[in-house]
């Protein structure tokens, strides 16, 4: 059965520095009040990180709502959010993909990437069209990649496939089956360690919930 709402989604920010508990709170609401995704939840903690100083820069609007017109709001397949809350936490937690070197994510980079991915999501899930729709005024940071550490998607898993190197077969077995079942049940008889590790990392380039429990147990 086809599952969407006709209310829409919206999200508010504000390029001033006391308003931007704006986004904060009304994201915390939207994702983590009804499921409690902790993993994903500390992720998006760590992006909004309370008062830093780059995210006080600049001045500006944005409104970004999850569907255009009379399109609906579909939910993900799992139930567990809705598309467009899934795509706006991956992007506000470093997925966005800024500019190469930068520290914080621009409300510009949030709604190319959520654009862009909630409309692939409805299309390959309910064969439907959603297109968030924007207004801006001004571009301003708003969040901040890994916390202001300025690591990289790119950085961050060459550093995980770097700790899972240190694993042999045996090791990286045992954790897919203890923590990722699905990427265990994909391991066959004879496969090497580093085609396991490479069905790992894209099980969570796909999944970010699941990257955040990789980089967790990884660090014990």
């Amino acid at each position: 059965m086809l599952k969407g709402k006709n209310r829409r989604f919206r999200i508010v920010a504000e390029g001033r520095s006391p308003e931007r508990a704006k986004i904060r709170n009304a994201l915390r609401n939207a994702a983590f009040a009804d499921r409690g995704i902790t993993s994903m939840k500390a992720r998006f903690d760590e992006a909004m990180a309370k008062d830093p100083e780059e995210l006080a820069q600049g001045r500006g609007r944005a409104v970004l709502s999850s569907s255009t017109g009379e399109q609906k709001s579909f939910i993900r397949k799992d139930h567990r959010m809705s598309m467009f809350t899934y795509h706006l936490i991956e992007a506000l937690s470093g997925h966005a993909q800024p500019q190469e070197g930068a520290r914080e994510v621009l409300v510009s980079d949030v709604i190319s990437y959520v654009t862009r991915k909630v409309l692939e999501s409805a299309r390959k899930d309910w064969r439907q069209e959603q297109t968030p729709d924007s207004q801006t005024s001004g571009n301003f940071p708003i969040a901040l990649i890994r916390g202001g550490k300025g690591v990289t998607a790119a950085e961050l898993f060459a550093a995980l496939r770097t700790r899972l190197q240190r694993l042999d077969a045996v090791e990286i077995e045992t954790l897919c089956l203890d923590h990722f079942p699905a990427v265990y049940d994909k391991f066959s008889r004879g496969m090497r360690r580093d085609e396991m590790i490479n069905l790992l990392l894209d099980h969570c380039r796909r999944n970010p919930e699941e990257l955040a429990r990789l980089e967790q147990l990884l660090s014990q």
